[in-house]
């Protein structure tokens, strides 16, 4: 990310995440983290660490009733109109 403080007001304004990380404390880094609001991020297990596919970025989890979420950060073209 090229602005963290930019980056991190889309995410919590215009997306309505919750900041769970806001840190600048290493010089030279800014960590932001964000999350839906009321989640948590301790005990997620990925069942795939992300991965770069040829039309994107690809985790996949599951939720506690054992559904398969995959995330994707797509990447290149959109695709079709859904």
């Amino acid at each position: 990310m090229s602005d963290a403080v930019r980056s991190r007001d889309f995410y919590v304004d215009a997306l309505g995440l919750a900041v769970i990380r806001d840190d600048s404390s290493t010089p030279g880094m800014h960590w932001v983290e964000v999350a839906p609001k009321g989640a948590t991020t301790g005990g997620v297990v990925f069942e795939q660490e992300p991965e770069t596919r040829p039309y994107g970025i690809e985790a996949v989890l599951r939720d506690p009733d054992g559904n398969r979420l995959v995330l994707l950060q797509r990447t290149g073209q959109p695709g079709p109109a859904a």
